[in-house]
């Protein structure tokens, strides 16, 4: 896995953003990080060529499963990753237990994160929705 990886973080704490961004320059440090804290900054951002999207589930304006779908509207198909701490929120059909995370359908994310999440379920996440993208 390169370490010059480009990532969007997005979540309305920023307290989870700061943690995530220590957690992603321990494990690649050369990478570029931008962050926002609601789902209207994936909108306007997105275009920008991340590696990868990660961003909260629940959030103030537009939440980050909303805001994936009106960027793959747009053709835009940044890997993502959505994370939560309120699981229930998902609506179940587009959701499936894999392992220690959950899957979502590839038109809205790899991958979904319950927090609270160990620092490597974060790093595994990244990679394996990297490693599915690139197949």
């Amino acid at each position: 896995m390169k370490n010059d990886l480009y990532f969007m973080i997005v979540d309305d704490e920023t307290a989870i953003r700061k943690v995530n961004k220590m957690v992603l320059k321990n494990f690649y440090a050369d990478c570029r990080i931008d962050e926002g804290s609601d789902g209207t900054y994936i909108l306007e951002h997105a275009f920008l060529p991340y590696d990868i999207i990660i961003t909260d589930l629940n959030m103030p304006k537009l939440n980050g499963l909303n805001a994936l779908i009106k960027i793959r509207e747009k053709g835009i198909n940044t890997p993502a990753l959505i994370t939560t701490g309120n699981p229930q929120e998902v609506i179940p059909d587009i959701v499936y237990k894999k392992g220690a995370s959950y899957s979502v359908p590839q038109v809205y994310a790899a991958r979904l994160i319950i927090k609270p999440f160990f620092h490597y379920d974060l790093k595994n996440a990244i990679e394996d929705t990297l490693n599915l993208n690139r197949k």
